[in-house]
């Protein structure tokens, strides 16, 4: 996804969901919540120089703020722009059932994973 790449980051934050929400609010289409991992274990994704920001604000809080080491904005409305590019990538990908039962946390349901198309994989990539 070279598309993405060079163009966000990702930072942990110690603290819950509803906490994430309010801490990226001031810096709205430019950081989003975009992984839920526990009760106190949220990352936030999006522009580098609005993280950069908000950790500061993070650490002059006593919040816990840790960059991830990556260089996009994954689960974040940066993913869009490769869309087209995925769809093309993983368009000769042809998902089987698998014996092992599959989880999503895209739909939060169990899933036959024949289920697992490229649109699948998109909307885990874009989605929360």
């Amino acid at each position: 996804a070279a598309g993405l790449s060079g163009r966000g980051g990702m930072v942990s934050l110690g603290v819950g969901v509803g906490e994430a929400e309010l801490l990226v609010s001031r810096w709205a289409g430019r950081v989003e919540v975009a992984a839920v991992n526990g009760p106190l274990s949220v990352v936030v994704a999006g522009e580098p120089e609005a993280l950069g920001e908000l950790v500061a604000e993070c650490e002059g809080a006593g919040v816990r703020a840790r960059w991830v080491d990556v260089d996009y904005a994954s689960h974040t409305a940066q993913v869009e722009v490769i869309e087209e590019e995925l769809a093309r990538s993983l368009s000769q990908v042809r998902p089987v059932s698998s014996r092992i039962p599959f989880f999503s946390t895209v739909d939060a349901e169990w899933l036959d994973t024949a289920e697992l198309d490229a649109g699948y994989w998109y909307r885990n990539l874009r989605s929360t």
